[in-house]
Formats: structure tokens, C-alpha cells, sequence
């Protein structure tokens, strides 16, 4: 394993470990913080500073590769929602634009299950895996102060 990390890119053993910042802080954060407070604190906007999208060396889809690489070894990283959390707010800091999605579905027992996803640039990054299942809820915008 750290064979391949060694083996990577500088940008992308950059990404790996801001994922795993991003990730352990929205594992962390859920925990103390109810989800609307933990939205409204989150950097979602889009930061159009020298590192935005023009000037970024690595695409939307690099983000969620290092989210789902880190979330197999970071315990309570696994959850749908700490993963699409953590992406839209590394995608937003690098200058892409992304939407949180979340929806639900009832099982086979008939109990309500959840899902949340993220979208960037009309495709799914993070959750795709049985997406069609699940009516999504209208994306509400976060109000800030």
C-alpha cells in the first residue's frame, strides 16, 4: 500500500490525504453537529481563486477516486453520506461546481431507507452504486449567514 501511494503522482498523494482530512471531519462533525448546522458551516461555495477549475491539473472524477480510495481504511468513512459530503466540499475548494443529492427508497421489509450522491457536471461522482432506486428529495439550497 505505501508502495502505491509512493508511486503516485505529488498531486494526487495530495488529494489522498485531503481526503482524508475531509473525510474524518464530516465523520467527526455529523456526530456533534445536527446535518442542517453541519451544511451551513460546510465551504460549498465554488472557490474561483488561482486553484479553480481552469488552473486544476486533476478532473472532478480524480476527487472521487481519492474519496472512495481513503473511505475503505478510514473507520465510519464508508457511509454514503460522510463520502458525498466530504466531496462536494473538496469539489467546491478546487473550483468545481457539484450538487449533494440525497433520496429514498423503501426496502423489501417496506422501511425507509436513505441515500445520499453527488453530482458534477451532469454525472453522478459519488454513489452511483443503485442511485435509480431512490427518488431524490428537491435540492434546497442552504442558507447562510
Amino acid at each position: 500500500m505505501l508502495v502505491k501511494f509512493l508511486n503516485l503522482t505529488s498531486d494526487e498523494r495530495g488529494l489522498l490525504i485531503s481526503a482524508l482530512f475531509y473525510l474524518a471531519a464530516m465523520r467527526v462533525s455529523l456526530w456533534v453537529l445536527p446535518l442542517q448546522q453541519l451544511l451551513k458551516r460546510l465551504p460549498l461555495r465554488v472557490v474561483t481563486r488561482d486553484n479553480g477549475r481552469e488552473n486544476n491539473v486533476l478532473p472532478a472524477e480524480r476527487i472521487a477516486w481519492a474519496i472512495c480510495a481513503v473511505s475503505r481504511y478510514l473507520p465510519g468513512a464508508r457511509s454514503c453520506l460522510v463520502q458525498s459530503l466530504a466531496a462536494q466540499a473538496m469539489l467546491a475548494r478546487r473550483g468545481f461546481a457539484s450538487r449533494l443529492r440525497i433520496g429514498v427508497a423503501k426496502d423489501e421489509n417496506r422501511r425507509l431507507r436513505a441515500h445520499a450522491w453527488v453530482e458534477c457536471d451532469g454525472k453522478i461522482l459519488i454513489g452511483a452504486k443503485g442511485v435509480s432506486q431512490y427518488t431524490a428529495f428537491p435540492h434546497l439550497e442552504v442558507q447562510r449567514r
